[in-house]
């Protein structure tokens, strides 16, 4: 066994961004390959309390005072550390409860157990630390999340159709907006969505008269925040800034029709559940252009992005 571990080391050491994902791929089949049922069932039926937990860590300043640390620290250091009400630390009660956070985070990678509820950082309490990492948990955990609680609930009543109006998703069902824009909602000082590529980007080729003849116009994940009537009616009015030798560099995501990666799906629930939007296959991304009188010349992979193709 410790020759297998130390040859998938070095094969992840040497592999380049797309080989390391193949691994990852190859791991995870072989993680459930040989998962029996009582493996599978708490995997996956208590799958919710990862981000939850990592979510509390990051409020209690966990991962940021593991890393900073010198040596690592007891639970008794962490909570002296993380209290704001000293009177508190005497009470049994609270020191058994940080203690089997801190348990858990172990458990999960998140921490690194050196001894006796004793805790240091771990490769993933480095990424826990990354300002840009607990941003994303906090949106996915406190803002997202609702909206999948009253995701199953939502299918029910609406019969299962598809979700396609962004005044009508489980998400605005959890936080009872009451058909409010989801943009407004979340960024007040957005109050409408954009009309065209050109209104969300600048261009430094711009005309000077106006975006009329722009050789190159970028856009930058915005066709996913949309339905497909509104996608299209973005890209059809950017047309009007296009010359005869114009391009237009969509930077999205694009789902391969078979063989979708988990990480493309997950985020295409999200758009669902919070949008009524979709992350687009390669045929769903020919087929909205071609709508739009736009044609497709070349799809490609940026290097290091997590498993994605953009067009």
């Amino acid at each position: 066994m410790e020759k297998i571990v130390k040859a998938v080391h070095t094969l992840g050491e040497q592999a380049d961004d797309l080989q390391r994902k193949k691994i990852l791929i190859a791991l995870r089949d072989l993680s459930t390959y040989i998962e029996t049922p009582q493996d599978t069932m708490p995997r996956i039926s208590h799958a919710h309390l990862e981000p939850i937990l990592i979510r509390i860590g990051h409020k209690l300043r966990i991962f940021q005072l593991v890393t900073e640390a010198k040596q690592p620290l007891t639970v008794d250091e962490l909570a002296q550390k993380t209290d704001t009400n000293p009177s508190l630390l005497s009470a049994t009660n609270f020191h058994f409860t940080k203690s089997r956070i801190l348990r858990y985070l172990a458990s999960v990678g998140a921490l690194k157990e050196t001894a006796k509820e004793t805790y240091s950082a771990s490769k993933i309490t480095l990424s826990l630390n990354e300002p840009g990492f607990e941003s994303a948990i906090y949106h996915n955990v406190e803002t997202i999340a609702p909206g999948f609680w009253a995701f199953s609930e939502y299918l029910e009543e609406n019969k299962y159709q598809e979700i396609c109006d962004p005044t009508n998703t489980p998400f605005q069902k959890a936080w009872k907006l009451g058909g409010q824009n989801p943009f407004a909602w979340l960024h007040p000082s957005k109050k409408s969505s954009p009309t065209s590529i050109a209104s969300w980007r600048p261009n430094t080729k711009a005309c000077a008269s106006g975006w009329t003849g722009t050789n190159l116009l970028l856009s930058q994940h915005h066709a996913h925040d949309y339905p497909d009537e509104k996608a299209m009616e973005i890209l059809q009015n950017t047309t009007s800034a296009m010359g005869p030798d114009s391009v237009i560099l969509i930077d999205d995501m694009v789902i391969p029709n078979m063989g979708a990666h988990w990480h493309a799906t997950q985020v295409d629930m999200v758009m669902m559940v919070s949008l009524a939007s979709r992350e687009r296959t390669v045929d769903q991304w020919n087929a909205l252009v071609a709508k739009a009188g736009l044609q497709i010349k070349r799809l490609f992979y940026v290097h290091g992005q997590s498993g994605r193709q953009y067009t």
